[in-house]
């Protein structure tokens, strides 16, 4: 099947992208041009969350107060995308940005930077992604084992929940468990948690599908126990899930793209409920696997026997909630 000929489903369902990014590399650009074509493929989106990647930081700043200049510029970003859809498309919406969570309570001053370069930021991702087999890349960030516990790192938590800003927890799954224990440590603290649970399935988890599966299964029922995290549904297509949607030689169709994450997703959905639940694209990473549109055409299928509010929650609203200023 031809992913280009795929007819676009529910297309006048409302859709939050609720997480991607927007990045210049020297083999892969994704800057505005390139985000609204994928925004104008046919699904009716509306709106979108910005998530950090490093981009744009302000080198004329002291090291800490660095990444305030990705906030800055990616609310330039998204000015420009609203100016050029005639007000109709809120790209960049909400932005997440970059504090080292590390630096305690002094990571304040940060917080407050980026509050102050533009309205739509909303929170911080500071990504733990960490894993001992050396074959497999750690976070941007450079992590250590244990971070999130560290009580540095708590305590860079509690200046987010005082001043009302969300934490994106960018995480391998057996760290899932890890990332209950923070979450016991700041019950106050909205905490999301990209990419259902970070599923490895390279290097020394190749293989090991069905058993992941299992243990994935029982970690992310354990931290849907806990009210205050919240969960992205998405990020499959990368290439660390080891799901090979990377390695074909024709992007997959809708069909098989669900065959493959219905598992997954259907189990999120089932112990966290809608309300807690939002779709994402991931783009450009996921972009290595499937198409925009296909990928937005697969979690319209999969949830094909929803209810129209259920729906609603699950393609913006739970992000419009979750993420503090409102997207109109």
């Amino acid at each position: 099947m031809n992913t280009q000929a795929e007819a676009i489903l529910d297309k006048n369902l409302e859709i939050c992208d609720a997480h991607h990014h927007i990045w210049d590399f020297p083999n892969s650009k994704y800057l505005a041009q390139e985000l609204l074509e994928d925004l104008l493929c046919g699904h009716n989106i509306t709106s979108s969350i910005y998530m950090e990647c490093g981009y744009g930081y302000d080198q004329t700043l002291p090291k800490h107060l660095a990444p305030v200049g990705e906030t800055r510029l990616i609310d330039q970003f998204a000015d420009d995308i609203l100016s050029r859809t005639n007000g109709r498309i809120h790209a960049c919406k909400a932005i997440v940005g970059y504090s080292d969570l590390s630096r305690g309570d002094s990571v304040k001053e940060v917080l407050e930077c980026h509050l102050a370069q533009s309205e739509r930021f909303v929170g911080i991702r500071h990504a733990t992604g960490w894993d001992s087999d050396t074959k497999i890349r750690n976070a941007h960030t450079q992590p250590s084992e244990g971070l999130m516990l560290t009580s540095n790192f708590v305590d860079g938590i509690r200046s987010l929940a005082h001043l009302n800003l969300t934490f994106d927890a960018w995480l391998y799954h057996p760290q899932i468990t890890e990332l209950v224990e923070l979450s016991k440590k700041v019950p106050h603290q909205k905490i999301i948690l990209d990419h259902v649970g970070g599923i490895l399935g390279i290097a020394s988890y190749t293989g090991h599908k069905t058993e992941i599966f299992n243990q994935w299964k029982k970690d992310i029922s354990l931290a849907a126990e806990q009210e205050n995290i919240f969960v992205k549904l998405g990020g499959l297509a990368m290439s660390i899930c080891g799901m090979g949607f990377n390695k074909r030689e024709k992007p997959a169709t809708l069909y098989e793209l669900t065959q493959v994450t219905a598992p997954y997703y259907s189990h999120v959905i089932d112990k966290f409920g809608v309300n807690r639940c939002m779709f994402e694209s991931n783009f450009p990473v996921d972009k290595v696997g499937v198409s925009y549109k296909t990928l937005w055409n697969s979690f319209k299928f999969l949830t094909k026997s929803f209810s129209n509010s259920e729906k609603k929650a699950l393609f913006k609203g739970t992000a419009e909630k979750i993420y503090m200023r409102p997207i109109k």
